[in-house]
């Protein structure tokens, strides 16, 4: 009895432990076959990237034709005259090169100036979309991206709008319509099989699209919708191919099951309990933890008084040791790079600084030396020199000392903006007071060239300022004005508020060329220019503007056209509620 009872209990062990490892191998098996649809899911998702990033490139050069070739002097004038000469020239001629079919300008009006094609046909004279359609979209959206079904095949379409080569930034209006199409061929499309492996189909009927979630286990099927001009779903282009490695893997992975049950039933008649009670387990454990750099697998393990207990305790704290370093060196490489970031910036002011130091420099070297030279003449030759000769010495000596002051003045308000030192109260102060007060410091100097002082403005108009800082900012810029103002010019001062309060100076004087616009408000860059009358400047004063504007949280914008005069705008915020 008590023989066969321990047989039986050895017989039902046995089966036990055959039923649970067969029942291991087929959980392993049932987690192989979730990680290959998870690999397969990445692969379907890194699929989807490559197409969308392939989709974006062939259409890239479609895309740069239409933006960069349509601010454009030549295209306008095209537009306008219905040029066919120059469109055959260099827009028909430009259809290769950026693989488009076809070409169409149109006036504002929406009448056609011209179009192109090279499949030669008639219908695409006049671009392929009912007229009222055409006017509705271009006049809602000069930029445009969709596809219109012809009968050669699917048609590809950018727009753009035309304009000047001046208006880079696009914002004066559209002087005409650009639009370029490219025929999706059959060759075109055999291009997106042979980059994606795939077999590449255009589809129009909605119940012909494959589903991608419904696609078996080892295929990968990408959808990817085009678009009409309303934005609506006009047809799909369809991805389909098989992942043959995962199919392979699959394949053996059911082999390797078949015979790891048949070569390991034997084995675990006689050492799967110690195995599974002593060792696997506890392996299993430790394994794990380590692979996925987790603790709470080992977190019982740790408590048993084994060999396996102290290495699951060991790893623990090697673990916490672990995330205490990551922490610290995450913690030094940010502060690092805070540091070389702080440096870079510090070495960047130095440089800009020293650059403007020496600047300056120069420019109070050049007018002492001229007040020296003024001086020794008038010291050597006082005596021998005439009423009239010894007044215009000492009008050169007034205008090279008036211009000393002015450098020194404009450099010790700069520095007392940079360190601080200069107090900010802002409050609410008339207008009208403050032009007032500049125009009459300023009117002999106007005077003196015949320029008339205007203001367009209620006398009642409040701006929220530190009075003492905006002063120093009109009398510059109304200073300016009159210094590049020709005689009998005038200087208006303009003030308005919406959100914002804007105060604009504008004169009838010689304008600033572009490239000299950019270089105003920049101390690196410094400019220096003498006036209409031979005035000469500090260079620093419109800096020092831009300083106590933005010091406002406020900007300063300029309009200039060389022989028309500038126009400087002042943008500051309204006064805070009470």
């Amino acid at each position: 009895m008590k023989i066969g009872k321990t047989q039986s209990k050895i017989i039902l062990l046995i089966t036990l432990l055959t039923l649970f490892f067969t029942a291991i191998l087929f959980f392993i098996k049932e987690s192989e076959e979730k990680e290959l649809t998870r690999i397969l899911a990445e692969e379907r998702a890194t699929k989807q990237i490559l197409i969308d990033n392939i989709f974006a490139l062939v259409g890239k050069g479609l895309e740069s034709w239409a933006f960069n070739d349509t601010y454009w002097d030549e295209m306008v004038t095209c537009v306008t005259n219905s040029d066919t000469k120059w469109g055959d020239e260099i827009v028909a001629t430009a259809l290769p090169t950026y693989n488009a079919h076809a070409a169409w300008l149109y006036k504002t009006n929406f009448t056609l100036a011209y179009s192109t094609n090279i499949v030669g046909d008639k219908e695409l004279t006049e671009f392929p979309l009912p007229k009222q359609e055409l006017v509705k979209m271009l006049t809602e959206k000069s930029f445009n991206y969709f596809f219109v079904n012809t009968k050669h095949g699917l048609l590809e379409v950018r727009t753009a709008p035309v304009q000047p080569s001046s208006d880079i930034a696009r914002k004066t209006p559209p002087r005409g319509f650009f639009l370029v199409g490219r025929l999706w061929t059959p060759e075109y499309i055999r291009h997106f099989n042979l980059i994606t492996s795939s077999s590449t189909s255009i589809l129009f009927n909605d119940k012909n699209i494959p589903e991608e979630k419904k696609s078996s286990l080892y295929s990968i099927v990408i959808n990817k919708p085009l678009f009409d001009h309303k934005g609506k779903t006009l047809a799909t282009l369809s991805f389909a191919g098989n992942s043959e490695m995962l199919k392979e893997s699959a394949d053996a992975l059911n082999w390797q099951l078949i015979n790891g049950v048949m070569l390991t039933v034997g084995l675990l008649i006689a050492i799967s309990l110690f195995l599974i009670r002593y060792v696997t387990a506890p392996l299993r454990k430790i394994s794990r933890s380590l692979e996925h750099e987790r603790s709470l697998f080992l977190t019982g393990l740790s408590k048993d008084k084994t060999e396996f207990g102290k290495i699951a305790s060991m790893i623990l704290e090697f673990f916490r040791q672990k995330e205490e370093l990551t922490t610290e060196m995450k913690r030094r490489v940010k502060v690092e790079a805070e540091l070389v970031k702080s440096s870079e910036e510090l070495k960047e002011l130095n440089a800009t600084k020293d650059k403007f130091f020496s600047i300056i420099a120069h420019d109070l070297r050049g007018p002492f030396n001229g007040f020296l030279g003024l001086t020794e003449i008038l010291a050597e030759d006082a005596a021998t020199m005439d009423k009239k000769e010894l007044l215009e010495l000492s009008m050169q000596l007034h205008k090279t000392a008036k211009t000393q002051y002015r450098l020194l003045s404009d450099l010790l308000q700069w520095s007392r903006i940079q360190s601080g030192r200069m107090e900010f109260s802002p409050a609410l102060y008339s207008l009208n007071e403050l032009v007032e007060f500049i125009f009459d410091i300023q009117k002999t100097n106007a005077a003196n060239k015949n320029i008339s002082l205007n203001k367009e403005f209620d006398t009642s108009f409040k701006i929220f300022v530190d009075f003492e800082m905006m002063q120093v900012v009109m009398r510059n810029l109304i200073s300016n004005a009159i210094k590049f103002t020709n005689f009998g010019g005038s200087i208006t001062v303009k003030a308005k508020q919406t959100d914002r309060t804007y105060i604009t100076i504008t004169d009838t004087g010689v304008g600033i060329p572009q490239e000299v616009i950019s270089k105003l408000f920049r101390i690196d860059m410094h400019h220096s220019t003498d006036g209409t009358n031979k005035e000469q400047g500090t260079g620093l004063g419109l800096i020092l503007c831009k300083e106590i504007i933005e010091r406002h949280s406020g900007k300063i914008l300029v309009e200039s056209s060389e022989g028309k005069g500038s126009s400087f705008t002042i943008s500051i915020p309204l006064a805070p509620n009470p």
